[in-house]
Order: structure tokens, then C-alpha cells, then sequence
């Protein structure tokens, strides 16, 4: 069975569909990924572990603006898909969808309708313009022959079980201590307290790195590590936030074997991602999951699924995410209780283990994918 996975971006990285697209062909699918290489800088075809990855090289910017190139990759998407053999088409997010549903229906081929973030509160529109996106998202949902979402928040956004068949896949990681102890960090030199975030720095999607910055200004046990991808506006503006400050640094773009030794190696982890932005509210990221699955404490943001996500399972400490003074307050109180931390990361992997590791979303997905092709 060939399965064609679909995502508006080159594919690097992107977490979520590229452990989907493993999942599927450890399971025996032949898998491809289209995606969108705007930069043009991307191999047209890679081979990754036993998935491809199609890159359709359309050059076009990022942000707003976006919305005027839509159509034109929409068109390219289309010919594609008319054009190659498949059985099932997994599309992501909106700005993928559309054509792949219609190139389904003259298929007469299942499609799954895979919703990492509601779009129309994703990207910054003109009121109309997002209410117009946001109608013609739930109108088009309903003919999906399935819905994915990455938690059950986003129903409230979408507005409810718009679609018949809607199944929950969260953003949780493979557990790569399945067979490994994790480790405990002792009593280290200088007793030095390590913050780390790693991720993507959007401005639309700006997880307040400025007031962390800020909170351990002055705190010489304190050190703040922050890895990611960003433009260059962002970097520079990340950087002038840490002038004349010994204890925060970038690091840019890493490799997972880098990320994994910085998370292993940190105190606490945090997902300050603003809640006055609708998909911010209902965000429950990869970092969240990441954070259980580590046996670490997280910061996180008041008023969102990721703060009732962290109250449920106690593993972490939630605050307003513009306030300095509460920030810095949670950071000293972690960082001043060893104990409290220990507990809190003993929580975390107890929930991962439990309720939220990938083994059982895996089992989600591959139980979806048999549903739909042998029904």
C-alpha cells in the first residue's frame, strides 16, 4: 500500500510528520512525503531511513504573504498527486488539504485530514480574511474520511466533532531511553541551575524568550541555553536581548544527538508560548511531551492545554508568561528545592510512560491507517 504524507514545508525539520512516515513504513508502507522546498535549497528527492521525501522547489516567502503563493503550490500539489499511484493521502493542516481532497475524490482513494494547528489562528490575516479561511477549513473538514488532531482542545476551535471519524495523535516523542536508565545529574560544578529550550522562533510563535532572558539577568548560578531556527531579524534581536550577560546563550540549529545530550544535562525545560493567540492557547508542543519523556520539570503558560496538561500530571510550574517577577520567582523556587525538581521529573516520566508515550499513539495511527483500507 503507498501512502503519501503531505506538508507545506522542505521537510527539516519537521518532527511530527517524519515520525508518522516511520511508524508507517517500519509497519510495511510505501511511504512518500511531498513538501515544499520555498527556499529552493533542498534536495528535489531524498531518501531518509526506508520513507522518500518529494520536495516541490517553489520559491516563496514566509509569513503573510504566503497566502498569495497558496494557490499556486495548491496547483503543483494537485498535478502531483493526479499524476503519481497511491492508496491513502495523508494531508497536513489546511494549507495542504484542499487539493489533496479533491485529487482523492476523483480517486475515489481515502484521505485523512491531519490538523497540526487550526490555520486561520496560525497565521497573522485580516479579520475577514481569517474568518473566511476559518469557514472554508470546517466546510471541507466534514469530507475527510478522517480528522487527526494533536489534542482535544483543538474541538473547541474547530468547533466540536465536525467530522464523524476524529482521532486524537499528540505530539509525544519516541522514547530514545527505552532501553537506556536515564540519567541523574549529581551535584555538579559550580552547582550551576541549566535552563533549556530548543525549537522554532516565530514571531508568530515567539515563546517569550525576552522575559526568560530577563528573569535570570544578574543570577550567576543560573545559565539559559536556547537552540532553534530562526530568521535572521529574530536572531539578532534574540541576541541584543542577551548583551553583556555571561549566563545566556544561542546556540542555533543543533543535531538530535546535541539536543539530546543539552536536554539530558538541563534543569528545566519551558514552553512560554503566549496564550492571547488562539493557536497558541490550544497548542500542546512536541517540547511538552519531550519534557516527560526526559524526567524534567517545565515552565509553561497560564491559561492553556499545556498548563492544564502540567497540572494533571504535576510536573512542572505554570505562570504568566509576560511577568518577569513570576518567572524569575518559579525559577529560583526549582532551582533552590532539589528535591521538588526530582519529584516533579519522577511525575513527568510516570504520565509518559502511562498515558503519553508514542508506542501507544503509534498504535492510534497504524489502527486508523487499517480502518480506512480495509473497511
Amino acid at each position: 500500500m503507498k501512502v503519501i504524507l503531505i506538508r507545506s514545508n522542505p521537510i527539516d525539520p519537521d518532527i511530527r510528520i517524519t515520525k508518522e512516515a516511520q511508524t508507517l513504513a517500519d509497519a510495511g508502507y510505501n511511504v512518500n512525503i511531498l513538501g515544499w522546498d520555498r527556499e529552493k535549497k533542498y534536495p528535489e528527492i531524498e531518501c531518509r531511513s526506508n520513507y522518500l521525501i518529494h520536495r516541490i522547489k517553489l520559491k516563496a516567502p514566509f509569513g503573510m504573504k504566503i497566502v498569495f503563493y497558496l494557490p499556486i503550490w495548491w496547483i503543483y500539489e494537485f498535478i502531483w498527486l493526479l499524476k503519481e499511484r497511491w492508496d491513502i493521502v495523508h494531508a497536513s493542516d489546511f494549507d495542504t488539504f484542499i487539493p489533496a481532497l479533491i485529487a482523492a475524490k476523483i480517486k475515489k482513494k481515502p484521505i485523512i485530514y491531519d490538523i497540526y494547528d487550526f490555520y486561520a489562528d496560525v497565521v497573522t490575516l485580516p479579520k475577514l480574511l481569517r474568518w473566511t479561511t476559518a469557514k472554508i477549513d470546517k466546510i471541507f473538514m466534514k469530507f475527510a474520511s478522517a480528522v487527526i488532531i494533536v489534542d482535544k482542545s483543538i474541538l473547541k476551535q474547530i468547533g466540536g466533532y465536525i467530522n464523524n471519524y476524529i482521532v486524537i495523535i499528540m505530539n509525544t516523542p519516541k522514547d530514545v531511553f527505552k532501553n537506556i536508565k536515564l540519567e541523574k545529574k549529581t551535584e555538579n560544578k559550580k552547582d550551576i541551575f541549566t535552563i533549556f529550550y530548543l525549537g522554532g522562533i516565530y514571531k508568530t510563535r515567539y515563546p517569550n524568550l525576552d522575559k526568560i532572558i530577563l528573569s535570570i539577568k544578574g543570577m550567576s548560578d543560573v545559565e539559559l541555553i536556547i537552540g532553534g531556527y530562526a530568521d535572521d531579524n529574530t536572531i539578532h534581536e534574540l541576541k541584543k536581548n542577551m548583551e553583556n550577560m555571561n549566563n545566556a546563550k544561542f546556540i542555533g540549529k543543533i543535531t538530535d544527538e546535541e539536543a539530546i545530550k543539552h536536554t539530558i544535562k538541563a534543569d528545566l525545560l519551558f514552553a512560554l508560548y503566549d496564550p492571547s493567540g488562539l493557536s497558541n492557547r490550544y497548542l500542546s508542543p512536541n517540547k511538552l511531551f519531550e519534557a516527560m519523556m526526559y524526567a524534567k520539570p517545565i515552565l509553561v503558560s497560564e491559561n492553556s492545554t499545556m498548563a492544564e496538561i502540567v497540572r494533571e500530571n504535576n510536573y512542572g510550574i505554570v505562570v504568566n508568561c509576560r511577568d518577569v517577577k513570576e518567572i524569575k520567582g518559579a525559577i529560583i523556587k526549582l532551582k533552590n528545592d532539589p528535591g521538588l525538581c526530582r519529584q516533579l521529573g519522577e511525575n513527568a516520566r510516570k504520565a509518559y510512560d502511562e498515558k503519553y508515550n508514542w508506542q501507544i499513539m503509534e498504535q492510534r495511527l497504524l489502527g486508523l491507517y487499517d480502518k480506512l483500507l480495509n473497511c
